[in-house]
């Protein structure tokens, strides 16, 4: 679980192109409500919108099952590969 001052220097890390396409309601109107409820809670009204966000990871281990060698270990997070790059999802695979 990440503290709100962690998710506030994440969000702030990411760079991105923006659409020059700002959210509103009427992108959202197909949505079941909950989607609904959950995008105009999660994105204010107005706020500019970005075309893409860098992902990438890492197998970071691997482990054999029944004599099968999987990936048992992945990380992944924005920006991979650069001096920016913030860890944001671990798997770990410990039994199958």
């Amino acid at each position: 679980m990440r503290t709100n001052q962690q998710v506030s220097r994440l969000w702030q890390t990411l760079e991105s192109t923006p659409t020059q396409q700002h959210f509103h309601v009427d992108m959202i109107t197909l949505f079941p409500a909950p989607v609904q409820r959950y995008f105009l809670h999660a994105i204010a009204l107005g706020t500019l919108l970005v075309t893409s966000i860098k992902l990438g990871g890492i197998f970071q281990a691997e482990r054999t099952f029944e004599g099968i060698t999987i990936p048992s270990r992945i990380s992944a997070g924005w920006w991979f590969g650069t001096e920016r790059y913030v860890e944001s999802f671990v798997s770990e695979i410990e039994v199958l």
